[in-house]
């Protein structure tokens, strides 16, 4: 089982270049990845994604790379502006006078003349570096996805066993609840019969003790809620995209357990259901962050 939320660091620090990305991630219905990337390595930023989505399918990502060249790369001149650059200090070398020649330092420090290029898209060692980088971040990753995800995997394994324990307790005690009610309804319904009643009134009464008797019955909910609970638990070891079917049952194995509450209300066994229940509520957060 792995988590939505994972943290990932790799760097790359050689002669040449150092390279550093971290990645963080949170969970979200869908996958979103936000990457933050130096301006001279954009083009790269299609390629990273499509690397992060061989991996990770759900959650919101998020990722910024450091990076820093130790080699020289190609400067450049522009020679417009040099042109432009020249064309105004021999006008004001004209307006002063000066027969001084115009020193090359006003031209070799200035940037705007003489840069550096940030077009690195040609360069295969560098890519290779960075997606190595990129490769190792995204493992590190699933590494701690999957550690956070194993601690979820214990306690979601510890709660389902509580929800069992409770449900027996349940489970046991209500057949001798239902004796003491159907005992009751006997005597209440011989006192009823002893009265002067009329015919439809005794068939009026008879059909809504049996429907009582039936919407008091908790064993289907009981089977069903034990089914649930199974099926919970096979489901987590399951491979793939676990977190919605999770969902589904403790949906189902909450609607069981508000059934069973609303028609077995016995202060014996409140504690039980009101274990049942925080426990589902309990892993419903949980799976949320499940993938």
């Amino acid at each position: 089982m792995k988590s939505m939320t994972g943290f990932g660091k790799s760097v790359y620090d050689g002669d040449d270049y150092h390279i550093e990305l971290e990645l963080k991630s949170v969970n979200s219905r869908f996958l979103e990845i936000r990457l933050t990337l130096p301006r001279e390595l954009s083009f790269l930023e299609l390629e990273i994604s499509n690397l992060i989505k061989t991996k990770i399918n759900r959650g919101k990502i998020s990722g910024k790379l450091d990076f820093v060249s130790y080699e020289s790369t190609g400067l450049m001149v522009n020679e417009q502006k040099f042109h432009s650059y020249n064309k105004i200090y021999s006008r004001i070398k004209e307006l002063a006078g000066s027969k001084d020649e115009i020193p090359l330092s006003l031209f070799l420090g200035n940037e705007e003349i003489i840069f550096q290029s940030d077009d690195i898209s040609g360069n295969e060692t560098l890519q290779s570096r960075i997606l190595g980088v990129v490769a190792e971040c995204i493992e590190e990753h699933q590494l701690s996805s999957l550690k956070e995800g194993n601690s979820m995997l214990i306690f979601l394994r510890d709660s389902a066993a509580r929800v069992l324990n409770s449900l027996k307790n349940i489970q046991e005690f209500y057949p001798g609840y239902k004796e003491r009610i159907n005992i009751r309804l006997q005597e209440s319904a011989q006192n009823l019969y002893s009265q002067k009643l009329t015919e439809e009134d005794l068939n009026r009464l008879a059909l809504e003790l049996a429907i009582y008797v039936e919407k008091a019955d908790i064993n289907e909910e009981i089977v069903r809620l034990y089914h649930h609970t199974d099926k919970f638990i096979s489901t987590l070891t399951q491979d793939g995209d676990k977190g919605k079917t999770l969902n589904f049952i403790l949906q189902e194995m909450h609607r069981e357990i508000n059934t069973i509450g609303s028609k077995f209300n016995e202060n014996e066994i409140f504690d039980d259901i009101l274990l049942i229940k925080e426990e589902i509520e309990k892993c419903r957060e949980l799976v949320q962050n499940v993938v």
